[in-house]
């Protein structure tokens, strides 16, 4: 649970970039019969979904080089990652042609065969929403295979999804204005935001015992589920 509040704080610095991201994918959604808040509710919650289950495999991962002593040097390495990624310039995926033409394309389908749908088909495309390409999802991921452990990469991301949903929702409720707003104006985000979980997976790996940010060497060790090892005796 200790990922759960760094993740929520994480999605909402980022909540600006997925607005525009994912923001008309939002407003593209038809309302059937599920309902005006419903709709947009269940669709948000199939993407949480889908990011819990990418914590899950990543974090699960994180678990088993963190078993091989490897946690603090894992913990430097994602930060280092993450500086390398800014530093690189990813570019934006809407600059892609590819890219765009699969954009438009997934939200005609969801306004076409979603007409008059049922509520669980808004949960359904929810959970393909989430695996849609994003830079910020991916600095998001590579922050849970940080987190050495395959709980707190599940609640890494479902806090990075509860992060970023509110204003999803306000967008899907209120209609294009906040879109178009901020189109053009949230290049800022995704920098800030990669800075900002870089510098705390870097100082988590050193252990600086600083409380809540670096933990001491000991605190960041592997420790057994059980307080009790199994003997063959």
């Amino acid at each position: 649970m200790d990922f759960l509040l760094p993740g929520i704080i994480i999605g909402l610095m980022g909540s600006l970039h997925c607005a525009v991201m994912c923001g008309p994918i939002a407003l593209a959604l038809p309302i059937g019969r599920s309902g005006k808040y419903t709709s947009h509710l269940l669709h948000q919650g199939g993407r949480v979904m889908t990011y819990a289950i990418l914590g899950a495999i990543v974090g699960t991962l994180g678990a088993g080089i963190s078993f091989a002593g490897w946690q603090q040097p894992l913990s430097i390495a994602v930060g280092v990652m993450l500086i390398a990624g800014l530093l690189s310039k990813w570019p934006t995926l809407l600059n892609w042609k590819p890219y765009r033409r699969f954009y438009g394309s997934l939200q005609k389908n969801f306004t076409t065969k979603l007409k008059g749908a049922k509520a669980h088909r808004f949960l359904l495309t929810g959970m393909i929403n989430g695996l849609l390409p994003c830079g910020l999802v991916y600095a998001a991921l590579i922050s849970s295979l940080g987190t050495g452990s395959t709980t707190d990469g599940v609640m890494m991301m479902i806090g990075f999804g509860l992060g970023t949903g509110p204003l999803l929702l306000v967008i899907g409720w209120s209609g294009s204005f906040i879109v178009d707003k901020l189109r053009g104006h949230v290049r800022f985000a995704i920098p800030v935001v990669v800075g900002v979980m870089a510098t705390f997976f870097i100082l988590r790996g050193m252990g600086l015992s600083i409380p809540y940010i670096s933990p001491g060497d000991d605190a960041l060790q592997t420790e057994m589920v059980s307080e009790n090892p199994p003997s063959c005796h």
